[in-house]
């Protein structure tokens, strides 16, 4: 049972992440369908998701964002393809990861608007960390990108909210920090703030459409003791590993402080893939979480404006081009199909009620939210 420090700790980190007190709708529907596909869907995209998730990246600033992460995290397929459509990427990335992408693009524009008097010394962590995070997924493909991606970008934006009127809040933490072996100390959040970032974190996901469970791992895989091989929650597992290999990137390790099995460890392969880009990042480079509708031209984003190859017997509706193959719709199940076609029908009316149903209007409202 709690405490009662632990519980006014538990109020206080609430009151913090009530400071986003806003969360666009698009973004919000977004991101409840792909944690339910996540849940309830074994880890894969339903095709109506797709459509919908599709519909978002096809504005620029989320469109840069998907690519130059794909270019960081998935270099490989844009080296084999010389064209490639929105859908395409998508199709790269489990619902989570794609969940922590619009989380994390949103978050930093906020932040960058939010007036926070410490996020001009926070953001180069943020983006460096990020990066870092979301590379574990690369080293480690059966984590997936988006454990270290949320735990590490929701740190930084926890610490903003949590310095948002007092930058030297930020830098007592930094100062007890910086020249440790520790990417974080919750026992110096506590005393600087009387809530930790973790708890912070755990507020905020619920808020912007994660399931409560999220929070609770996030917490844990930074606190537990238990040996990873004794974690028999696979995704409570997939936390706690992000964390550790989090941990040894950033610090410049070889390898975690705990012994792991060898199935917990990179391929050599995905390893050195991912120091280059490790490197990438702590030396300064743009991290793809600062890109933006400007970079999408001809000579940054080529994919983009290369041709893909078609058919001419088969007629795709102009509100799937680019979103789905000509393969995947030659393969799509009947009943797959007519709930796409329900969904484009339903978009045509000027108030959904349906919660997988994103409108053109919110759309276009969180367009506007992120210039």
């Amino acid at each position: 049972m709690s405490t009662p420090d632990q519980d006014e700790s538990w109020n206080l980190a609430r009151t913090i992440a009530k400071k986003i007190n806003y969360v666009p709708i698009a973004f919000a529907q977004a991101t409840r369908m792909l944690v339910n596909d996540h849940i309830k869907n074994n880890g894969q995209l339903r095709a109506v998701t797709k459509y919908q998730i599709s519909r978002l990246f096809r504005g620029d600033s989320f469109k840069a964002t998907i690519y130059f992460a794909s270019k960081e995290l998935r270099p490989d397929y844009l080296h084999n393809n010389k064209a490639c459509s929105i859908g395409d990427l998508v199709t790269l990335y489990s619902p989570l990861d794609l969940a922590a992408f619009i989380t994390c693009f949103f978050l930093n524009r906020y932040m960058k608007k939010s007036g926070c008097v410490a996020w001009p010394e926070i953001a180069p962590y943020f983006a460096r960390e990020a990066s870092i995070g979301a590379l574990v997924g690369t080293a480690i493909p059966r984590i997936g990108h988006a454990p270290g991606l949320l735990m590490a970008a929701l740190r930084n934006v926890s610490h903003g909210l949590m310095s948002m009127d007092d930058a030297s809040l930020y830098k007592r933490y930094r100062n007890v920090v910086d020249g440790t072996t520790k990417i974080i100390d919750e026992k110096a959040e506590m005393v600087i703030w009387k809530t930790t970032s973790s708890q912070v974190t755990s507020m905020l996901l619920a808020s912007l459409g994660y399931s409560t469970d999220f929070g609770d791992m996030i917490g844990t895989a930074i606190r537990t003791t238990s040996a990873v091989d004794k974690i028999t929650n696979e995704r409570m597992r997939d936390f706690r590993l992000a964390h550790m290999w989090q941990e040894t990137f950033l610090l410049g390790k070889d390898q975690p402080g705990e012994k792991l099995h060898t199935d917990f460890f990179p391929k050599q392969s995905d390893r050195a893939l991912a120091a280059e880009a490790i490197e990438r990042a702590r030396e300064g480079a743009t991290a793809w979480l600062d890109r933006g509708k400007n970079d999408i031209t001809p000579a940054t984003t080529p994919h983009f404006f290369g041709k893909k190859p078609v058919d001419p017997n088969l007629e795709i509706p102009d509100e799937l081009q680019d979103v789905f193959s000509i393969e995947e719709l030659n393969k799509m199940d009947e009943n797959d199909f007519d709930a796409l076609i329900d969904q484009i029908d339903e978009e045509q009316k000027v108030a959904s009620k349906r919660d997988d149903v994103i409108s053109n209007k919110a759309i276009e409202e969180l367009e506007k939210q992120l210039d």
